[in-house]
């Protein structure tokens, strides 16, 4: 689309009729519309609605108004829970406001605020503040929902829009600009009917990427494609999956599988008996997690090796969904004659065709790696009445971490694998609460400034049930507040 045509078009819609959807009036074809390409609003308080612009075709950026504050159906809209009164133009009250906003806003309260224990309506300072910055998710204020991204400080994360439980997609911060969560969003959803989920897992399906994009290498039972990793859609000729090769999309996605890393020094001694350092490499298959020392860097001797392995190329299915494909096949067979199969869905494969890090046996459940090895030593009893609890994020960070090189910040996990409320470092002299994504929500003290009679486990834990809206625990000795 030439420039002067976008701005007929959009000089055009600055004389059409307020309402948004400007096709109703004007009959405008959007297939003919070529877009112009919106990641970001300049304005803070701006967000990017669908279908607003030129002809109601294309996106753009509208003002959300709060309460009480200006409102019009073309220039700006109403944050979720209140309406656009159309004689005084203005946002009003209307039912409940949605979970997100609510957070958001009960965060932003508490943020600053003393942290105080309450014993017959005397309030004792804990010595802990809540500050809440890491904590306050991210909302669409035109619909409620949570942002499919939410992003912190190390690393951004997907997460269910209607819920705000995290999802999967994960990647260190710096690497987030171009995270949509689209296919993290779309997949989750689909697969969250468990008749979806075992057609989904029953054959050969599409694929995420380890931040929730849509993979750029797709493949549908027999046929395969090149995909935009924003929507997923086809970008490239089908092909059998016999030719994957032959897309342009097969090496590079494999290729950002693999790396070669000589940050590591080793000590040696020369011929003449001098001790040196020299660079100590190794070929990294980032799906797997594996890693092989090398002689020299050489990535295409990296990639040739970790494919003989047959952990990539050989098969677009990863170990786990060759494992549970025949299986899931074998319940659906044995559905559709009446018989329901125990015990062959204890096995689970995640988005990108890994393993879920957590996994099931008949007797327990363990925090595994994307290959299913297990992950240090959380392990709970499965049918016991907590395995519901286990979520292993704070495990696998601490895998990542101390395998991978991820510059997360290493944090402490409980028996379950899931991130502790309290964290204390150097014997005491930084201690911290933070919430279940392991995001920090209060200031850092010294554990010798925290009243004797008080457990900083139970401070933490009430700090975080408060932000998360949960019950505070029936076993608390002590009432707490913000003071």
């Amino acid at each position: 689309m030439m420039l002067v045509d976008l701005y007929f078009a959009l000089t055009f819609c600055s004389f059409a009729s307020a309402s948004v959807y400007f096709n109703d009036h004007f009959n405008v074809n959007c297939e003919l519309i070529e877009c112009p390409k919106i990641n970001i609003c300049i304005e803070p308080q701006q967000e990017i609605v669908d279908n607003i612009w030129i002809g109601g075709c294309c996106p753009g950026c509208v003002y959300i108004s709060g309460l009480n504050e200006s409102c019009n159906s073309f220039e700006s809209r109403c944050r979720n829970g209140l309406i656009c009164d159309e004689s005084e133009l203005i946002c009003v009250q209307n039912g409940t406001t949605s979970k997100c906003i609510q957070q958001r806003e009960k965060a932003i309260n508490l943020n600053g605020k003393s942290f105080c224990s309450n014993r017959a309506g005397i309030l004792v300072k804990t010595g802990f503040l809540f500050e809440t910055s890491e904590y306050q998710p991210e909302c669409d204020y035109e619909t409620g929902q949570y942002k499919p991204k939410q992003c912190k400080t190390s690393k951004c994360y997907c997460v269910d829009p209607d819920s705000g439980e995290k999802t999967f997609g994960t990647v260190e911060s710096v690497n987030g600009s171009n995270m949509t969560c689209s296919c993290s969003v779309a997949l989750s959803r689909y697969t969250s009917d468990p008749d979806n989920y075992l057609d989904y897992q029953s054959s050969r399906h599409l694929h995420c990427s380890e931040n929730g994009n849509f993979a750029s290498l797709q493949c549908h039972d027999q046929l395969c494609f090149c995909a935009d990793p924003s929507t997923g859609q086809q970008v490239s000729p089908l092909v059998l999956i016999d030719a994957v090769s032959s897309l342009s999309c097969y090496y590079d996605t494999y290729q950002r599988q693999v790396e070669v890393n000589c940050d590591e020094k080793v000590e040696y001694t020369d011929d003449d008996g001098n001790k040196k350092l020299k660079d100590l490499c190794y070929c990294i298959d980032h799906d797997s997690g594996q890693k092989w020392k090398m002689i020299k860097a050489d990535l295409k001797v990296c990639f040739d090796y970790i494919e003989s392995l047959h952990l990539i190329g050989a098969d677009y299915n990863k170990m786990c969904e060759q494992l549970l494909q025949p299986l899931a096949n074998l319940t659906s067979f044995l559905g559709r004659k009446g018989i329901d199969a125990i015990g062959l869905n204890s096995m689970q494969c995640d988005l990108d065709g890994n393993f879920v890090h957590r996994q099931c046996t008949d007797s327990e459940c363990s925090c595994v790696n994307s290959v299913g090895e297990n992950v240090a030593n959380y392990r709970i009893d499965r049918y016991g009445n907590d395995d519901r609890t286990m979520k292993c994020d704070c495990a696998i960070q601490e895998y990542e971490i101390t395998t991978l090189g991820k510059p997360y910040d290493k944090l402490l996990c409980d028996l379950y694998g899931n991130f502790k409320a309290n964290q204390c470092f150097e014997s005491g002299s930084r201690c911290f609460c933070v919430d279940s994504n392991g995001n920090r929500i209060s200031n850092v003290i010294s554990s010798s400034v925290i009243p004797s009679s008080l457990s900083l486990s139970e401070i933490c834990s009430t700090m975080r049930a408060i932000l998360e809206a949960d019950e505070q625990s029936s076993k608390s000795s002590y009432t707490y507040q913000a003071c």
